[in-house]
């Protein structure tokens, strides 16, 4: 059947008056899976298309178009195409964001609780010899690079927590001496870059290795700091805490650690979580694992 209905001619204007158009999620997911889904398409698409139009050589996939066996399926990776096939070169895990105990910012400064929430990445990073990961619940993500210290020791670094709503800020926009806000997307593109030029890292440490139990506490140092000390330039407040430590594996061997951690600025300690994070300094300096001294 032929319909004549007859269509009116007006048109819209271009750009919407109200702020709708620009509202970052109107989607909502109730699963893993859909979060998967919903970072692929948001991330990994958009990132996709960006890191094609600057040669970097990194798709973002999920892991069975690695065609490797694993006892274990990440649900994130970034892949190069090689003569060979495909290469792996960067694995993520997601976690949903409604979780209490999924929340990365809420465990950030406490030790035992961030070593269970890293230990399946770090996993998968540790078997598939990847030396760049992330975990992420979409509102939270941490970045991962494994490398091997001078003395043949491998470690993890980490960055700090990057939130989904950070969006870029160039140096000294949020005040006198402050460093870039940068955002999640920018984070993972910078990430995607290095990755795409890394091959496979040959860290043959077992598994069990890599964990170091704290036994005692030694030592505490807190410098707080107020803004005014800080715009004068002694840098950012921070915590020093020294470890007594053995490994898993063996009780025997024991280390001295150093944990470093960037505290608050003295005044904004109940400020939103907004607000402290941009004072996050750069990762090198605002959390650090210094290994001193092997006690064998």
């Amino acid at each position: 059947m032929y319909n004549a209905q007859v269509f009116g001619r007006s048109s819209t204007d271009a750009a919407s008056p109200c702020p709708y158009n620009e509202g970052p999620e109107f989607i909502c997911i109730g699963s893993e899976r859909s979060l998967r889904n919903r970072f692929q398409q948001a991330i990994g698409q958009v990132l996709g298309v960006a890191l094609e139009a600057q040669g970097v050589d990194l798709h973002f996939a999920d892991f069975a178009c690695a065609g490797l066996q694993y006892d274990h399926v990440p649900d994130i990776v970034g892949l190069s195409i090689t003569a060979q096939g495909t290469e792996l070169r960067l694995v993520g895990e997601v976690m949903v964001p409604w979780v209490p105990e999924h929340s990365l910012s809420r465990v950030y400064g406490q030790t035992e609780r961030l070593r269970h929430v890293f230990g399946q990445p770090i996993l998968y990073m540790g078997d598939l010899q990847c030396a760049y990961g992330f975990i992420s619940t979409y509102d939270e993500t941490i970045f991962f690079r494994q490398a091997q210290l001078p003395s043949g020791e491998w470690h993890v670094e980490y960055s700090p927590v990057i939130y989904s709503t950070d969006v870029y800020e160039s140096s000294g926009s949020q005040g006198h001496g402050s460093g870039p806000s940068v955002s999640m997307r920018q984070c993972m593109f910078y990430v995607a870059t290095l990755a795409s030029g890394q091959g496979p890292v040959n860290n043959q440490t077992p598994a069990a290795q890599w964990v170091w139990v704290l036994e005692e506490k030694l030592t505490e140092d807190v410098q707080q700091m107020t803004k005014w000390e800080i715009d004068g330039g002694a840098g950012p407040p921070f915590a020093v805490f020294k470890y007594l430590c053995h490994s898993a594996t063996d009780s025997d061997k024991k280390t001295f650690m150093k944990i470093y951690f960037q505290i608050p600025i003295a005044g904004t300690e109940y400020q939103r979580p907004e607000v402290r994070q941009q004072q996050a300094a750069p990762p090198r300096k605002h959390r650090e694992l210094d290994v001193l001294k092997d006690l064998k």
